[in-house]
């Protein structure tokens, strides 16, 4: 998902499982917006999805990211999923936040995911801080092995992460 203009992604009732991706710059299963695409505010909707078993180095489930430094990254919802047992070599196993646009996961389970850093969130960095929520979701049994946050790491000191039930 990416390029020169708002585009919408929808992914309803799906099983997203086994991807596996080992190149440095690379991320998971999901990638919204890739370097060098440029976003203007795409939205993505994940729905009543699972997103399992997946491998890479950063964000191995999703990788929300606008790394040209102009735009802002992805609007994205994820309602209603499962993201789980996903597994990153670097950072974020389960969801990567990095200068994203506006994030809320509702009614979602984040769970069994395995990274170093943020287990099952992250957000790496944020030039300009956008709305991130968690709303009625389930954070458990994440695993992180070196530096911080099994659950969720904040990397920016200008973000705030909203846990609503």
């Amino acid at each position: 998902m990416g390029g020169g203009s708002a585009a919408s992604t929808t992914i309803n009732d799906s099983w997203i499982i086994n991807n596996f991706t080992s190149d440095d710059d690379s991320r998971g299963a999901i990638w919204a917006c890739p370097d060098p695409l440029a976003c203007e505010g795409p939205v993505l909707n994940i729905n009543r999805t699972t997103i399992a078993l997946n491998s890479s180095p950063y964000g191995a489930g999703v990788s929300l990211e606008e790394t040209d430094g102009t735009n802002t990254g992805p609007d994205v919802i994820i309602d209603s999923s499962t993201i789980e047992n996903n597994s990153a070599a670097v950072s974020y196993g389960g969801i990567m936040c990095n200068n994203c646009g506006t994030l809320m996961v509702i009614n979602s389970t984040c769970s069994g995911n395995f990274a170093p850093t943020g287990g099952c969130f992250g957000v790496e960095d944020d030039d300009d801080p956008q709305e991130i929520s968690f709303w009625n979701s389930t954070i458990t049994n994440n695993l992180r092995i070196s530096l911080s946050g099994g659950g969720i790491t904040n990397f920016d000191d200008d973000q705030t992460i909203s846990l609503n039930n």
